[in-house]
């Protein structure tokens, strides 16, 4: 048909449509997956603090902290803020089993040593 021979006579055409659909498809998958976490935000906020040591969380050991700051996290205050939900997918990112950060209380347990700091 006609469709055909216009993809088979230009194939900057097809790239395009490949690409358009596998965007979509991302997309999709992203979305569906995980919802979008807020990294952004938490990122920003970075900008004007030092690193802390997360292993003195408990739970956290230096594996963990590795991956913590692969996905951008670096301080008590980011993880302090995480809610239920961020907490999931962080937890989920660094490949623990499900929950257990939030029964770890990482973020109670961040915002702990963000009173002791000061």
């Amino acid at each position: 048909g006609l469709m055909i021979s216009i993809v088979t006579d230009n194939p900057l055409y097809l790239v395009l449509i490949l690409a358009i659909v596998g965007i979509v498809v991302i997309q999709f998958f992203v979305r569906t997956e995980k919802p979008d976490m807020d990294l952004d935000s938490v990122e920003d906020q970075l900008e004007d603090e030092d690193p802390d040591d997360l292993t003195k969380i408990e739970g956290l050991d230096d594996f963990s902290q590795r991956k913590l700051n692969a996905l951008g996290i670096h301080t008590y205050g980011q993880l302090s803020r995480m809610d239920p939900m961020t907490t999931e997918i962080v937890n989920d990112a660094i490949e623990f089993t499900p929950g257990r950060i939030a029964k770890m209380m990482w973020a109670q347990q961040a915002m702990q040593l963000m009173s002791m700091k000061r």
